[in-house]
């Protein structure tokens, strides 16, 4: 991720306005929708939020502890979202703790890019046979 934020500070890719959020599975790596988004748009909003979810092994989390928010340098800023295993993912009402926490976002003009993510096996589970 730092590596893309870099090459992002060479100014070689197009920039629009707007906001475009990217929902990844890992706070730690780049989307792989970005990716492939610049890669054959060669284009970037000019403010972009890498937004992920991350379930803690607690029902509930505190909302003093719920958001933390990153700022990449070069427009891009990272979202990681602590919910608690027995709390719901809700995109909307993330972005208000977004924007509470200091990143003013308007969801209506945002531009939201989903992965699409595939799970394979290496075999049979152990759950199977349970």
């Amino acid at each position: 991720l730092a590596a893309f934020v870099d090459e992002l500070k060479g100014g070689d890719l197009h920039r629009v306005a707007g906001t475009a959020v990217f929902l990844s599975s890992s706070p730690k790596m780049a989307p792989v929708a970005l990716l492939h988004h610049v890669r054959h748009s060669r284009v970037l909003h000019q403010r972009v939020l890498l937004f992920s979810f991350v379930t803690r092994e607690e029902p509930f989390v505190p909302p003093s502890e719920r958001i933390v928010l990153d700022d990449l340098g070069a427009g891009m800023w990272r979202a990681t979202v602590h919910l608690g295993f027995m709390e719901s993912p809700n995109v909307t009402e993330a972005l208000t703790w977004v924007d509470a926490a200091g990143l003013h976002v308007v969801p209506e003009g945002c531009t939201f890019h989903l992965p699409r993510e595939t799970l394979l096996t290496s075999g049979p589970s152990p759950i199977d046979t349970v």
